[in-house]
């Protein structure tokens, strides 16, 4: 074998060797879930306050109300991308992550029937959520941080 067919056939081990090293712990974690815990937190439970709204992409000024603002989102026990939302306009009802690109809220206490509102996910992660909707062809854009 000639040293330059030895060079290879090495470098060949080699890459298949370090191929079969990869690691798979089983605890590879789904998009989805790993929103669910993005948006309830490590403990299930997670209060977001908004950072910023805008309206058909122009930015309006926050007012002092949605400076106050935060909506909290908690898993339901024993339900994989389901759970209960609270706001502070005293609004409560039910989410789901329907996909990794939508959040459906429908507002359960309102005394004239229940208001549902498809979130388009621009973006959410550990520190913020971005999200959308549009309603009456107005698009609205509402960008939370959460603690």
């Amino acid at each position: 074998m000639t040293a330059s067919c030895k060079i290879i056939a090495s470098f060949f081990f080699c890459v298949l060797l370090l191929a079969s090293c990869t690691k798979d712990d089983g605890k590879s974690v789904k998009p989805e879930d790993q929103l669910v815990k993005y948006l309830t937190g490590d403990a299930g439970n997670r209060v977001w306050r908004i950072r910023e709204i805008y309206q058909n992409r122009v930015q309006t000024q926050l007012t002092a109300n949605q400076l106050r603002y935060t909506k909290t989102y908690t898993q339901t026990a024993g339900q994989s991308y389901t759970g209960i939302f609270t706001d502070a306009d005293g609004y409560s009802g039910k989410w789901t992550l329907t996909s990794v690109a939508q959040l459906v809220e429908v507002i359960t206490n309102n005394p004239a029937g229940d208001i549902k509102t498809e979130w388009i996910i621009n973006k959410l992660d550990a520190n913020a959520m971005d999200v959308e909707t549009t309603n009456n062809g107005t698009t609205t854009r509402v960008v939370y941080y959460g603690f």
